[in-house]
């Protein structure tokens, strides 16, 4: 039993989600079992598999042409399964697709380079995420890094007696990836992402967040550093950056649903040099934050986090 997705084309008019695609062995002949081939290979557009017995069930609304579709396994040989469910999706073409999240500074940590997008939001649930990086900013057409990743990833199993399948990206954060950072030479960046629900619908791509890489390991975003002091903080903060020339700036706070509670600046004509505002939480419980610096040429997000202590 296989079950995976095809990303359909974006642009074509008829356009509503991407496809699932799915192999059913319940017939009844010999199983493919783990370890039996030696070219069994984990298909990236798959995120489960099973070598099980199995049928499934598709229940189709015609009114709203949804369905919901259900799988039940008799197991295999070694191991009989009572119609146990072991998989369940649908497709609901008229819900929204997820909000469009933030790609938030990168960090260094150790001897990496750590890529967080913000917290998921939108009616249904995270089911897959889409990095991508460029040397050459504002230009995605042939991105350094391109990695797309399920938040499920079931392949293998742990053997005899039990054999209970393997979810390899069990404890994986999947708006998260590190990255050596002896993969980026002194430059500019940019790095973006977007979410997929699932209900196979994608999120708009985030906004750009540029970053500079120097030989020092010290990292700027563009022409804008941007700093929060303290953080975490329990009363109020202050919010620091730098601009190279006069810009225009707007400056706003966003809770982890990436939804806007706090406006500083509003297109706001600033200055060439150093810049501080103090933001001090009226209403908002404590919890992470995500300050958004957006200039002329650059949007920059740093995530804070506000605690009653």
């Amino acid at each position: 039993y296989e079950h995976g997705t095809i990303e359909l084309d974006a642009d074509n008019p008829q356009y509503n989600s991407d496809m699932h695609i799915l192999l059913s062995g319940g017939g009844g002949s010999p199983l493919d079992r783990w370890g039996m081939y030696s070219n069994q290979q984990n298909y990236d557009e798959i995120f489960l598999s099973l070598d099980h017995y199995d049928y499934s069930i598709v229940d189709v609304n015609i009114d709203d042409k949804s369905y919901t579709a259900r799988t039940f396994s008799l197991g295999h040989p070694e191991k009989e399964l009572d119609n146990e469910l072991v998989d369940f999706w649908y497709s609901k073409p008229d819900q929204p697709k997820p909000d469009k999240p933030i790609a938030l500074d990168p960090a260094f940590v150790n001897d990496t380079i750590v890529f967080q997008g913000s917290e998921f939001s939108g009616i249904d649930s995270l089911m897959t995420t889409q990095i991508q990086l460029t040397t050459t900013p504002g230009d995605f057409s042939n991105p350094t890094i391109d990695k797309t990743r399920d938040k499920m990833n079931v392949y293998g199993d742990s053997g005899a007696p039990d054999f209970i399948p393997v979810d390899l990206n069990e404890g994986v954060d999947i708006t998260k990836l590190e990255i050596p950072s002896s993969a980026f030479p002194s430059s500019t960046y940019g790095w973006r992402i977007r979410y997929r629900d699932n209900n196979l619908k994608w999120s708009e791509w985030s906004d750009e967040n540029v970053f500079v890489v120097t030989n020092t390991d010290e990292r700027t975003v563009g022409n804008n550093s941007l700093k929060v002091v303290p953080n975490p903080f329990n009363r109020n903060t202050t919010i620091f950056f730098e601009l190279a020339k006069d810009e225009t700036v707007s400056l706003a706070i966003y809770n982890s649903g990436n939804k806007e509670v706090d406006v500083i600046l509003k297109n706001k004509k600033l200055k060439a040099g150093k810049h501080s505002f103090k933001w001090e939480p009226k209403q908002d419980k404590p919890g992470v934050y995500i300050c958004r610096l957006v200039t002329e040429e650059t949007n920059v997000s740093s995530k804070i986090i506000y605690t009653t202590k």
